[in-house]
């Protein structure tokens, strides 16, 4: 059996062929492995940033039908006070 050269003058025998690709399957499964934790860690992170943003969404949201409904019965208010009011009532009032 030959022996590869290491630095440091260590000697180690050659890995048989079959031992080499075993060796680089395990490492692709174990590269591949670390891949998918890091894109579920990812996703996880995401998730709970969209979660975030969907509470804020929906705040947001309320104080707009809100503020939608304040601006509703204000033109209603107008529009009763402006069927109250006749045009000749309009002109009688003075202006300055």
């Amino acid at each position: 059996m030959g022996y590869t050269k290491r630095r440091g003058g260590a000697r180690r025998p050659k890995m048989s062929t079959r031992a080499r690709t075993v060796k680089k399957k395990l490492n692709d499964i174990k590269r591949a492995e670390r891949k998918v934790l890091q894109q579920e860690k990812k996703l996880s992170s995401q998730g709970s940033k969209v979660e975030a943003l969907g509470a804020k969404l929906d705040a947001q949201k309320l104080k707009y039908l809100a503020l939608q409904e304040q601006a509703n019965q204000a033109v209603a208010d107008l529009q009763y006070y402006r069927r109250i009011l006749t045009y000749s009532e309009l002109q009688d009032t003075p202006t300055q």
